[in-house]
């Protein structure tokens, strides 16, 4: 009787298991969504200042004008506004559960292209483990229900090289053709992506001739083709995607903008003289790049990048974790992952991994080139996974094949890395998050209660009060929730707690004062 080995192919298949994954990765960020969903982060149109309010304006207005929108030159990558507008268009206007559904399928979809690449490059192990790790990524599973750009971002780097890859595999140039409609598509959504294509060219000079390019071109037969000629295939189409965005921008302004105009905002708030490397807005001038200053920045942003602390922008992941119970399963984070990722990445070199290594290169440098949050370093994150996976393959071989000299030095070095990578320990959650989590509970309650919603404005305060119990505005939230359900006991006690943080607090005085007036018309009734 053969013994069972469904990664060796003997009786059972590893779709069996890929399968299973991939239901596990849907359930999980269905389960996300479901909690994310009565947060007061759900709501765009209330999230004033921040990305996910600017996204829902922005489709809308693209769902009423596709081709101007708001008739000014695109800001920032249009791709994401345009994926929302045509769900908007299908299943209603600011439908932000149909959005957050879509993108948890992408997300789920993307621990299917990590198999096939962990498949093709190394073997069906390697694969099973990346969509493992993909599937149970903590921050991928927070940015897939969001209305933000990251989880499309995510999915549309990993597909782009996964359609390289799947496009070397056979030697017939209409697969070119795809690998530049694919990276078209995904400039438009994030343009840093571009900075990937001259590494494409020395990835394809020296991919393995047998396994390359179109051999109809005037190459050998089995021995490759021209892989100059590709590459132009792959610039033409992207050009042509892009190309009807250049056109409208020109149109509307007269001025040469590709995509977006924001680059040179967002490289400004990296590398000014008063950068910090993360997300704020400096006032200094820039940084010459032959100065001591802007290379002391870079190492600035490059320990940033590489740190285990996910640095927060219009959300926080930490906050999310202390009112939602998914994000705290014991799920796999940065600290873990990108110090195997960073081995694998160099264990794993060679002529068919060159091109994967050059596009995870590209995806972490082009972050640090600008500034650092932990949206940006997903797509990296997502090619790290696969050389993760690869790590642990590749210790487990060596220990197999009794080979301990490469296993114990590989060890050693990780012993290195994880203490680099694991060294925060300041506060996680900050009072910016705080601060926006309170206002955005009062601006969400006062929606509920107008809406009739009062159960839900209930709850909401409720977890408000669960994070910062001290919050007098909380307090006063919860008193006027319970003052709407006639709760005037509660009302009463939740005012009172209010004024004794703050003794001025004008909502608890009001409360209290409404509530002494019904005692004196009832006991004059």
């Amino acid at each position: 009787m053969s013994r069972f080995d469904p990664l060796k192919n003997r009786w059972k298949s590893p779709y069996l298991y890929l399968g299973i994954i991939l239901l596990l990765a849907f359930f999980i960020r269905f389960s996300f969504l479901l909690e994310f969903r009565p947060t007061v982060f759900f709501n765009a149109s209330l999230m004033k200042g921040m990305d996910q309010r600017t996204f829902n304006n922005w489709a809308n207005n693209i769902v009423e004008n596709p081709w101007t929108g708001d008739g000014k030159v695109f800001y920032m990558a249009p791709g994401y506004p345009y994926f929302v507008a045509g769900i908007y268009k299908m299943f209603g206007s600011s439908n932000y559960f149909a959005v957050a559904f879509i993108q948890i399928l992408l997300d789920t979809l993307l621990c299917l292209l990590l198999f096939f690449l962990g498949k093709w490059l190394f073997n069906k192990r390697v694969g099973l483990l990346a969509a493992f790790f993909a599937a149970f990524y903590r921050p991928s599973i927070f940015y897939s229900v969001p209305l933000l750009s990251d989880s499309l971002i995510l999915f549309l780097n990993i597909f782009t090289i996964f359609i390289i890859y799947w496009a070397l595999r056979e030697k017939d140039y209409k697969r070119w053709i795809l690998v530049g409609l694919v990276l078209g598509l995904a400039a438009l959504v994030k343009p840093t992506i571009l900075l990937f294509l001259p590494f494409l060219l020395i990835g394809l000079l020296v991919y393995p001739p047998t396994q390359a390019i179109p051999h109809k071109w005037g190459g050998k037969e089995g021995g490759g083709g021209n892989p100059f000629l590709s590459w132009v295939i792959v610039i033409l189409l992207t050009i042509i995607v892009i190309s009807p965005v250049t056109i409208r921008n020109y149109k509307l302004s007269g001025r040469f903008t590709p995509i977006c105009s924001n680059g040179p905002v967002n490289y400004k708030i990296g590398n000014c003289l008063d950068s910090i490397g993360l997300f704020m807005y400096p006032k200094k001038p820039l940084a010459s790049v032959f100065s001591g200053i802007f290379w002391k920045l870079q190492g600035k942003k490059f320990m940033f990048f590489f740190n285990s602390y996910e640095w927060p922008q219009n959300l926080n992941i930490y906050l999310l974790s202390k009112i939602t119970r998914t994000l705290r399963f014991p799920l796999f984070g940065f600290g873990l992952l990108v110090p195997l990722g960073v081995l694998g990445l160099f264990l794993a070199l060679n002529k068919r991994s060159l091109l994967l290594f050059f596009f995870t290169l590209c995806n972490i440098l082009w972050v640090i080139a600008f500034f650092v949050t932990s949206r940006y370093r997903l797509p990296a994150v997502g090619c790290l996974i696969l050389f993760a996976a690869f790590f642990i393959d590749w210790l487990f071989s060596k220990i197999r094949e009794r080979k301990p000299i490469p296993a114990v030095i590989a060890l050693f070095l990780l012993l290195i890395l994880f203490p680099f990578v694991n060294n925060w320990k300041g506060g996680k959650i900050g009072s910016v998050a705080l601060k926006n989590f309170v206002f955005l509970t009062y601006k969400n309650v006062n929606s509920d209660i107008a809406e009739g919603n009062l159960l839900l404005a209930l709850k909401r305060a409720k977890s408000l009060i669960s994070l910062l119990p001290t919050s007098p505005l909380g307090h006063q939230i919860l008193a006027t929730v319970h003052f709407n359900l006639k709760e005037f006991d509660l009302a009463q006690k939740e005012a009172e707690i209010t004024l004794r943080y703050d003794p001025e607090a004008q909502g608890a005085k009001k409360i209290l004062s409404l509530l002494k007036n019904n005692e004196k018309n009832n006991g004059k009734n």
